[in-house]
């Protein structure tokens, strides 16, 4: 009886509250973003030895001193790199002890370095050390364990495998993974500076500036790029041929740009052109990689490795013993006639002759659409997509509402897209029709897809599959349907803009009498 005089009274309410509908309209909008720079980290480091094994003798201080307070810290050292732009603190924990043995078959398989770590932050957590205000975490274990490499990064985190592997380079190589680095390679194309890369080999690590690559140096002006420590408005893009002047990437005290990006048709990415000199972590730099213009090729995306080019085959055949162009030197690409000329430089800048491609590539269009378990295709309330290019341009499209749609225009780049959250559905798969390289970051409730086209029409479809582990009419998920998910529909009624996407119950583009009638049905249930 209690349930029936609640229904009738809901019925009644409805029927005096409300008025005709109005449905969402399809918007797309383009905003300007710049990616923020990486400005503070907090790094605990957790240090833990094997039940199997002894606690260690290793002191904490020198742990310390590697990390936060030696005069070449990994806390010096990305303070320096970042201009003074990232504040880097943390803890160094006393030794813990994990419920793992120490492995010693040599095998990689048995390398469960991520279950090693997380059963001893587990162990700090257990003794109510508190490790909330950590941004990331290094691990460090006491015996190092054959098979398991030196370091390795996964998620937010860094390992360094025993204590032969404790240096500030491993730290600061595993650190720059765990903020989103990838490494700095070298690409060696044999007797051409450059060539079809079939005819070309990527040699990882190879590139001797920065920790990224092979030296405790500067880090190249990509990665500086991608943390956000060299703007985008200190990355100016060539597309006509003249003489430009090019700032270092090892100070921030600069007047001109500090990255010149060149574009490279042929495989719809940029030549990227850079200048260090010796000054602060630079100074250990080889002679042979100063006072020259290096250049590397990327496609702007942060999950590409870069790749450093021998641009003048000094010593006769592709080398990293002197990978820049001096004065009067010149880089050529033949397959886009492209030529990158050094006509003088300064201690910290260069002057460049850059004789632009004169080939073009059509702009992308990229269209898209959405399809349920049985690949039909499917119309949401909330359907969308964002697509950003992914060099810190600010280029950005916000598709809402859409159950079809298309992007013309697209320019060159690496992209991504994030696919819309709609309530009681999960996106178990993605497919791109006319892309290079497509990853499926997440699923469940959310999406990311980063691509790079290969044609100039490319179609992305994501799959959208109704979760039926809970029960669609309790808007506000707190487990039961009850007057305070009634509260939310009542907001939302008939409304062009919902205050909570959950109340169209139905997924009908419109919160009506039909989401009503569902909220009544499941009144009361969990």
């Amino acid at each position: 009886m209690k349930r029936l005089i609640v229904r009738m009274l809901l019925i009644v309410i409805f029927i005096v509250l409300f008025s005709p509908s109005v449905k969402l309209a399809h918007a797309v909008t383009t905003e300007s973003y710049n990616p923020e720079p990486l400005t503070s980290v907090n790094i605990g480091v957790i240090l833990f030895y094997f039940q199997n094994s002894t606690n260690p003798e290793f002191p904490e201080e020198i742990i310390q001193e590697i990390m936060f307070d030696g005069h070449n810290s990994v806390k010096t050292y990305y303070e320096e790199v970042s201009f003074q732009q990232l504040s880097l603190t943390g803890t160094v924990f006393n030794w813990v002890e994990i419920p793992f043995d120490m492995p010693n078959s040599g095998n990689v398989e048995d390398c469960n370095k991520l279950e090693w770590a997380e059963a001893a932050k587990q162990t700090l957590q257990n003794m109510e050390v508190n490790l909330d205000d950590y941004t990331n975490f290094y691990y460090i274990s006491s015996d190092t364990v054959s098979g398991c490499g030196h370091g390795v990064s996964f998620a937010d985190a860094g390992y360094s495998n025993g204590f032969s592997n404790v240096s500030q380079y491993i730290f600061t190589h595993e650190l720059g993974h765990a903020f989103g680095l990838n490494h700095a390679n070298f690409l060696d194309c044999g007797s051409k500076s450059i060539d079809v890369y079939s005819q070309c080999s990527e040699s990882e690590y190879s590139d001797p500036y920065g920790v990224m690559g092979t030296e405790y140096t500067h880090l190249n002006g990509i990665n500086k790029m991608i943390l956000g420590w060299i703007p985008y408005s200190s990355v100016q893009e060539i597309t006509t041929t003249g003489s430009y002047v090019l700032s270092s990437v090892s100070s921030s005290e600069t007047g001109a740009p500090q990255i010149l990006k060149v574009p490279k048709p042929d495989t719809r990415e940029y030549y990227i052109l850079e200048y260090h000199h010796s000054v602060g972590y630079d100074a250990s730099l080889r002679q042979e990689l100063l006072d020259g213009t290096s250049i590397r090729i990327w496609n702007n995306s942060k999950g590409r490795s870069t790749r450093l080019l021998d641009p003048i085959l000094a010593s006769g055949h592709s080398s990293t013993s002197r990978p820049v162009i001096y004065d009067d030197e010149i880089f050529i690409d033949e397959i886009n006639q492209i030529q990158i000329k050094q006509v003088s430089h300064t201690v910290d800048g260069t002057v460049l002759e850059i004789q632009a491609s004169p080939n073009t590539e059509e702009p992308y269009t990229i269209s898209g659409n959405y399809v349920d378990e049985n690949n039909n295709p499917i119309s949401l309330s909330g359907l969308g997509v964002t697509i950003r290019r992914l060099d810190g341009s600010g280029y950005t499209v916000e598709i809402d509402n859409a159950p079809t749609w298309s992007i013309n225009d697209l320019e060159i780049g690496f992209y991504s897209i994030t696919a819309n959250t709609i309530p009681n559905y999960e996106i178990t798969s993605s497919s791109c029709s006319g892309c290079d390289f497509f990853l499926n970051y997440s699923g469940g409730q959310t999406t990311m897809e980063t691509f790079a086209p290969t044609s100039s029409a490319l179609n992305v479809s994501f799959k959208y599959t109704q979760d039926m582990t809970y029960n669609v009419a309790d808007i506000n998920e707190d487990g039961v349907v009850d007057i305070t998910d009634y509260s939310f529909l009542v907001i939302d009624f008939f409304q062009s803009q919902l205050n909570n996407p959950r109340s169209d119950i139905n997924q009908d583009g419109v919160v009506d009498i039909s989401d009503y009638s569902l909220l009544v049905l499941n009144f009361f249930k969990t």
